[in-house]
């Protein structure tokens, strides 16, 4: 499996990792500062022809449930866009972004519309996608979205602004909370309404996903000691027990949560909950024992360590984060949606269409090298059946000679009985025929084919003339020519007396088959045609049938079959 590189950019910071046969390593880490910007950019120019994928984990983000109408793609895309232009590119988004601790709800025309935002807008423009979430069943001829936001912060925007100045394969950018529903289908959760507690240093990340669908998700400081009274502190640090303050902070912004999701109406009022929570295996035990299900929330501690082993990262020995959980699924199951648009994928998209075309003409030219040894090996064996053919054939003689020297030799049986002729010879040196044949037909069906194939009887000599008349009878139409070498009884007298036979052709055609001309016209057309075969000095032409020969039916000369007519050529011979 090739090795693949990820980007994890959180606050303040940014880490590469490579990815290789389920295998996490860290290679880098960067800070949000210029000397971090310049080793990053470095390390870009290292990396330049590996594709890279960017997940983002900044509370800089904001998710609005919409709903539009089916449409086709092409109009769908477009209002897609549209929607997400008007949400996230006006004043209104800038303000419902001001306060990074509390959910708000948008006023938009359909009531299951709702936003949060947990970050002030930047001035940069923010990246957006689109996340479907299938048809809506209140409205079935809607589909219900959700519009993502991931507003650049400046540390943000100079990671990506490094990425497109070098001219990196970036694959793609995601959100880390788009994996929640890939990390809930690993730990098999089928609850219909399911929170989502990651633990990332200072920071906790709260999702909330239906039906194993990303809703809303937001990243706030984890504040665990502000959860806690002055005597419930002193309390877990003379118990020296982290995990229950951790707890305490996980149980708070789970119960914030719950409020807002039944404030917002996406919850029944009491309907319990499902609260998944990742925790380091260190904390688990405390962080278990200090939440305990109730009424409206159920809770379901995980350690790393297990969560990693389920979705099958290979563990180096360390402590495994929800982050490498995060950027493990990244590279095996991602998202279909993604934040980068097309001017930032270009270099990518080039990247691919390049090697397709590299493996296509590595294809070719495997297939080509295949046919050529394939043409090669069959060549090969031609070429040493050509071998084997010319042997026989030269060998066919050599056994005449031998018997014809056999039956001519003193010691034959019968001293007395005559020689045999070469015919007999070759006869008796072939092997047996399939039919019974005796030497004197196998004579004459010698003697005849050297006469056909004498070169005198070719009808070449016949061409020439008959074309000549043809150029000066444009109404002759030629419908057949039939070559005869001579009848029978002429060939086997040509071939005792030692002179070829004469060759014959007849020559079938059609006098102005439009039938522009009247009968009298034709036939003088065809006189004139006669005329000029005749003046061939060395052939004799016999008119077999004329045109114009037969009766006349119903009046009037049959338009095509009344105008044929048949020819002998014949050669004089030479004396």
């Amino acid at each position: 499996m090739p090795e693949r590189r990820l980007l994890y950019a959180r606050p303040g910071r940014l880490s590469a990792y490579g990815w290789r046969a389920s295998t996490l390593t860290e290679e880098a880490c960067f800070a949000a500062t210029d000397a971090g910007i310049a080793e990053f950019s470095a390390y870009l120019l290292r990396h330049a022809s590996t594709p890279l994928s960017l997940l983002v984990n900044v509370a800089e983000e904001s998710y609005i449930a919409d709903t539009i109408p089916r449409l086709g793609r092409a109009d769908r895309a477009k209002l897609i866009q549209r929607r997400l232009a008007q949400r996230f590119a006006t004043p209104a988004f800038a303000t419902a972004a001001a306060d990074p601790t509390s959910f708000r709800a948008a006023s938009m025309r359909s009531p299951a519309t709702a936003t949060f935002a947990t970050a002030p807008a930047a001035s940069a423009a923010p990246l957006t996608a689109a996340l479907s979430l299938g048809k809506n069943t209140a409205a079935p001829r809607e589909e219900k979205l959700l519009l993502c936001a991931l507003t650049p912060t400046p540390s943000l925007a100079a990671w990506l602004t490094a990425l497109q100045e070098s001219g990196s394969l970036l694959r793609s950018i995601h959100a880390e909370a788009q994996l929640g529903g890939a990390l809930l289908r690993r730990l098999r959760i089928i609850d219909e309404h399911c929170l989502l507690l990651t633990t990332h240093g200072n920071y906790v990340r709260q999702s909330y996903c239906v039906r194993g669908q990303l809703s809303f998700s937001r990243l706030s400081p984890l504040a665990v000691e502000a959860s806690l009274t002055a005597g419930e502190q002193d309390a877990a640090r003379a118990a020296d027990t982290p995990g229950a303050t951790l707890a305490d902070a996980l149980i708070n912004h789970a119960t914030t949560l719950l409020q807002y999701l039944r404030s917002q109406r996406m919850l029944p009022r009491e309907a319990p909950i499902r609260v998944c929570v990742l925790v380091d295996s260190q904390e688990r035990e405390a962080v278990s024992a200090r939440c305990v299900d109730g009424d409206a929330l159920h809770f379901s501690i995980f350690a790393n360590d297990d969560v990693a082993e389920r979705c099958g990262l290979q563990c180096r020995g360390t402590e495994v984060t929800a982050s490498e959980i995060a950027l493990h699924l990244l590279a095996t199951s991602p998202p279909p949606t993604q934040f980068a648009d097309a001017s930032r994928r270009r270099t990518y998209q080039h990247h691919r269409a390049n090697t397709a075309l590299r493996r296509i003409a590595i294809a070719c030219l495997a297939a080509g090298s295949l046919a050529t040894a394939s043409n090669l090996v069959l060549r090969e064996q031609n070429l040493q059946d050509a071998a084997a053919i010319r042997a026989e054939i030269r060998a066919e003689p050599q056994a005449e000679i031998g018997a014809e020297a056999r039956s001519d030799s003193p010691a034959a049986p019968l001293a007395d009985a005559p020689s045999a002729s070469p015919t007999e010879a070759a006869t008796a040196a072939r092997p047996r025929q399939p039919f019974p044949i005796d030497h004197a037909t196998l004579r004459r069906i010698a003697e005849v084919q050297s006469v056909i194939d004498a070169p005198d009887n070719s009808p070449r000599a016949l061409l020439r003339p008959i074309s000549a008349a043809l150029d000066s009878a444009p109404l002759i139409e030629l419908r057949a020519l039939d070559w005869h070498a001579a009848d029978t009884p002429a060939i086997l007298q040509s071939a005792a007396a030692g002179a070829p036979g004469p060759a014959r052709v007849s020559v079938r055609g059609v006098v102005d088959a439009a039938a522009t001309l009247a009968p009298r016209t034709a036939l003088a057309r065809f006189d004139e045609f006669i005329a000029a075969l005749r003046r061939e000095p060395d052939l004799d032409v016999a008119i077999r049938q004329s045109p114009f020969s037969g009766e006349r039916t119903g009046g009037s000369y049959e338009r095509e079959a009344s105008r044929h007519f048949v020819i002998d050529l014949t050669l004089r011979q030479k004396t």
